[in-house]
């Protein structure tokens, strides 16, 4: 019984340190969830990297938290896409203010690959927030 404990802890600290690993610089997985009543609206700005063209359908976004969450990143929520005539305008939710201001730290911002229903052509894109 004591084996079976000490295996189990061990099994146990294993995946704990294993999710601790360095992180990763990829765009992070995509919540499949609608953000939850008292999200607050994000702001976004294009990943300086990404080249646009006519023909694009995804684009990188670095949003941000304007609420700033002392440093933290925010949970970022699927953006609403507006499609209009001269622009096409992406509305992102993240997470709720979790406390004051006191550690602020701004400028702490999540790349979101959003993938378009069509191609941008002409518009602009454009900030909801």
């Amino acid at each position: 019984m004591a084996r079976a404990r000490i295996r189990l802890a061990t099994a146990l600290l294993l995946a704990t340190l294993a999710a601790c690993g360095p992180e990763s610089t990829d765009p992070p997985r995509k919540i499949d969830t609608a953000a939850p009543a008292n999200a607050v609206t994000g702001t976004w700005r294009l990943d300086p990297a990404v080249e646009l063209t006519s023909a694009s359908t995804d684009f990188v976004a670095l949003v941000s938290d304007p609420t700033c969450r002392g440093g933290v990143k925010p949970t970022v929520y699927p953006p609403e896409v507006e499609y209009l005539v001269d622009s096409i305008v992406v509305t992102f939710k993240v997470d709720p203010p979790s406390g004051g201001f006191s550690a602020c730290v701004l400028g702490e911002e999540v790349p979101y690959t959003v993938e378009l229903d069509e191609p941008l052509g002409t518009r602009a894109l454009t900030d909801g927030g």
